[in-house]
């Protein structure tokens, strides 16, 4: 790949700019640079923080998703991860409203100020917000499963149900089922390192195996191979990266923040 295919990845859109993706898993940080363009879009409306405005987001990227999909509106050359973009995205920000509920689960929801109306009498909590915003979410992936099922789409299936599987467990582990083991703990720490970094490793071992010729294995034993490497160089990203950017991140920002929780404004 010539330098500006090199740039175009750096940008985390090389699509704009006529270049293919060098990682695989590419298409998931263009994904994630335009939810954080979102939740720039919040902040300055000063909605980011709002329990009501992120459940109002979420619901409405699922429905950007649906609507479209079910009048045929897409493009027919439109690439997948376009298509699925607003679906991807209704996901991340309902995990925000789950962090939200998990931290303050019966601070009651202001729908609207005071005054008469169906509206003005609805009372919810932080938790049945929560709870009501996770039908469209897991809504999407069983009619997914449900299509993919009746057309025989076994391709496509195991895909859709990995997102139901995917949300169950993340809720069950969150409350029902929590682990307090201080080796998961420290893997989370650096789990988006692994995230950013797994395919380096992963590449240095498919090219061994196609050097040496190294075949038959339980394709288990290839995929724990990679991770001997991973784990090292993802705490050594963490600590170099990462971690310095998180603190300056606190710092520029906990100022702002703390006048904002104080007022008592950040999450109605």
């Amino acid at each position: 790949m010539d330098i500006h295919g090199f740039l175009a990845n750096v940008t985390m859109i090389p699509v704009a700019f006529g270049e293919s993706l060098i990682l695989p898993h590419g298409w998931t940080l263009e994904t994630e640079l335009y939810f954080y363009g979102v939740c720039l879009i919040l902040f300055w409306c000063g909605a980011l923080h709002r329990m009501l405005h992120l459940c109002l987001v979420t619901v409405g990227l699922c429905g950007l998703f649906v609507l479209p999909l079910e009048f045929r509106l897409f493009p027919a050359h439109l690439l997948s991860q376009y298509k699925t973009l607003p679906y991807h995205l209704g996901i991340m920000f309902w995990g925000a409203c789950f962090r939200m509920a998990y931290d303050n689960p019966s601070k009651p929801l202001r729908i609207r100020p005071a005054g008469s109306g169906v509206l003005s009498r609805l009372s919810l909590t932080y938790r049945s917000a929560v709870a009501y915003v996770t039908i469209p979410v897991v809504g999407i992936a069983l009619a997914g499963a449900i299509t993919d099922w009746r057309n025989h789409n076994t391709f496509h299936l195991p895909i859709s149900l990995a997102y139901m599987i995917g949300i169950a467990t993340f809720a069950m582990l969150a409350t029902l089922l929590k682990l307090r083991i201080r080796l998961l703990s420290w893997i989370g720490k650096i789990s988006y390192s692994i995230y950013l970094l797994h395919s380096l490793p992963l590449f240095l071992a498919f090219w061994l195996c196609q050097r040496f010729h190294i075949v038959g294995w339980p394709l288990g034993l290839y995929m724990i191979v990679p991770l001997v490497p991973l784990i090292p160089l993802s705490w050594v990203g963490y600590r170099l990266c990462e971690a310095p950017f998180v603190k300056l991140a606190h710092t520029l920002t906990s100022r702002r923040g703390s006048r904002v929780f104080a007022s008592g404004d950040a999450t109605s």
